[in-house]
């Protein structure tokens, strides 16, 4: 690097710069890379259990599919039957047999710009490969059809119900948004 450029400027156009010097194998496993981006962290409901939660954690592959992951409903806030939701706890209402598992971040790494659909595949995959068939998630940091993450709780539902795809919702309501200042 030339000593006479500041930090700054390299800091702004290097990674560019990079990219634009990689080998051309070295662009393939860039593109291999940041087309399967995410990440995952993941602990369970229950007893603390570090070690079975990292297991979960370095056992995921993103874009590898999971026996039942189609099956898994995604909602994004959205409260479904036989789940409560006060200050900002979620638990199981009385008389309701679903099952907490655990809760889970998928982001992606790479560019901070997942298409939803891709979150939404990869926390069906997440819940799958933790015997979940639900999801009640919310996106970290949307902006249109792109956002940072997707934060969920993975359930397995109550089967006495015909499984998640059966239950019935309720929207969250959205919180009131404050007025600006008037001069």
């Amino acid at each position: 690097m030339d000593a006479s450029i500041p930090k700054t400027v390299v800091d702004n156009v290097g990674l560019l710069d990079s990219i634009l010097r990689m080998p051309k194998f070295s662009l393939l496993a860039l593109f291999v890379a940041s087309s399967c981006a995410h990440s995952l962290t993941f602990t369970s409901f229950g007893d603390a259990d570090p070690a079975a939660d990292r297991k979960i954690t370095e056992g995921w592959q993103p874009g590898q599919t999971q026996p039942g992951d189609e099956a898994v409903r995604v909602l994004i806030d959205t409260i479904p039957e036989g789940i409560t939701v006060e200050k900002e706890a979620i638990a199981v209402a009385p008389g309701s047999a679903h099952k907490l598992i655990g809760k889970f971040t998928v982001e992606d790494r790479w560019s901070g710009r997942a298409s939803l659909e891709s979150l939404i595949l990869e926390a069906r995959r997440a819940a799958a490969s933790v015997g979940a068939d639900l999801v009640i998630g919310s996106y970290i940091s949307r902006y249109g059809d792109f956002a940072w993450g997707l934060a969920g709780v993975a359930i397995k539902t109550d089967p006495a119900l015909g499984g998640a795809k059966n239950l019935k919702t309720t929207p969250v309501p959205a919180a009131p948004q404050p007025k600006p200042n008037s001069i």
